[in-house]
């Protein structure tokens, strides 16, 4: 609902500089906004887990990094977004643990 409160187009809705490599059509109301990224949210409240559960595993602390890079390369959010979500997925975690 984070999406809804911000609606921030994605980074090829607001620019044509910007191409949508991800070949996914983001038509559904809770896809079509940007802010916060959903999949850097996710990634980073599992590496989190993980790395509760793992704490020598050090692997898991690019999880969510190269999960927003891709995101970036993908051309469907911006790197606030992926920031955002880091954030957002981080209190998350604390809030749930």
């Amino acid at each position: 609902f984070i999406k809804l409160l911000f609606k921030r187009q994605r980074p090829y809705q607001s620019t044509n500089k910007v191409r949508n490599l991800s070949g996914h059509i983001y038509d559904s109301v809770f896809a079509r906004y940007s802010f916060p990224s959903g999949h850097t949210m996710s990634s980073t409240v599992f590496a989190l887990i993980m790395l509760n559960k793992y704490p020598h595993e050090f692997i898991f602390n690019f999880v969510p990094v190269l999960v927003g890079f891709s995101r970036i390369f993908l051309g469907v959010h911006f790197p606030s977004d992926i920031i955002g979500g880091m954030l957002i997925g981080f209190v998350y975690y604390n809030l749930l643990k």
